[in-house]
């Protein structure tokens, strides 16, 4: 049982970290050290006096303590800010390869159980190549919506070989974001969700990337990046602005095809058939404007091509 007195402890040791971390930060700043890294996030102390009270503890509001995943199917949806996670990247201090595991999942106003972004167990780590500083991610099970708050939740571990399996802790920790005061309130306000399927059948092994992206963002979200030998159905929600065009690209065999999509309209472009019988690649988008009816009611129908 936490006193109030020692939660007040935690929450002073954490914002003397916080406040160490940010000068060190800015000290890099004013000596002009380039290139300048990310400014540090403020990370959530374990405890603090409203958790000890019971008012307005955040492990209450967000359900924390729970690692159930959220509902893909969420009752209704409508237009509203939203968050997009491009890609999670690892310091350059590491000795690649590495092997990666644990989670990185968000909470959200509408239903507060985790939405994974990276899910993976002891047993199944993702091993990150030298060149390659970014996590493989999965897709949300649903769009994250950010009516005002919402919080990431991370937990990674490093796995590293040996006779008893060593393994030691990467980050711990909650961030919380505040959208009124985030930098680019003006790019992800007014976003709708919009679902991606891609059903894939190779029939020997692939060497496979696909990723999409909108006219809002130079920055691509990855949707699978790895070897495809099998049948494999990869989902995935991102965020576009309204009457933006969504651009779903696949590299294969150092050829680059695409699809373009938009609400309202369908399909706009899609890649030719391939010249070869051995893979095909189904690509079905969902713009979720409101209700759980998505691609019906706007409009929207999948493309289907073969290609090599």
């Amino acid at each position: 049982m936490c006193t109030i007195e020692r939660a007040e402890s935690i929450v002073d040791s954490a914002c003397e970290r916080d406040a160490v971390v940010l000068g060190e930060w800015l000290e890099m700043s004013n000596n002009n050290i380039f290139p300048l890294p990310l400014a540090p996030l403020q990370v959530l102390p374990n405890v603090t006096v409203s958790c000890v009270s019971g008012d307005g503890c955040y492990h209450q509001e967000y359900w924390t303590d729970s690692p159930a995943t959220t509902a893909p199917a969420h009752p209704y949806f409508r237009p509203c800010r939203m968050m997009q996670v491009f890609s999670l990247r690892l310091p350059r201090t590491f000795a690649y390869p590495v092997q990666i595991y644990g989670t990185f999942a968000v909470h959200d106003c509408w239903e507060p159980l985790c939405n994974y972004v990276f899910n993976r167990t002891r047993d199944d780590p993702a091993t990150i190549q030298p060149g390659c500083s970014s996590l493989p991610l999965c897709g949300p099970c649903r769009g994250i919506y950010v009516l005002k708050y919402v919080l990431v939740d991370i937990d990674l571990w490093i796995k590293e070989e040996g006779e008893m399996s060593a393994y030691k802790q990467l980050f711990r920790g909650y961030l919380e974001f505040d959208a009124d005061l985030s930098g680019p309130k003006s790019k992800v306000y007014g976003r709708i969700p919009t679902a991606i399927e891609v059903f894939a059948v190779a029939k020997h092994s692939l060497d496979v990337k696909m990723s999409a992206f909108t006219g809002s963002f130079d920055d691509e979200v990855v949707l699978y990046d790895g070897t495809l030998c099998d049948t494999r159905v990869i989902n995935h929600f991102i965020a576009v602005r309204k009457q933006d065009e969504l651009h779903v690209l696949l590299q294969l065999h150092g050829s680059q095809y695409r699809w373009t999509f938009k609400a309202g309209v369908g399909v706009l472009v899609a890649p030719d058939h391939g010249m070869y019988d051995f893979a095909q690649f189904v690509v079905k988008v969902d713009f979720r404007t409101q209700g759980r009816a998505a691609s019906a009611g706007n409009g929207v129908s999948p493309t289907i091509s073969r290609i090599s």
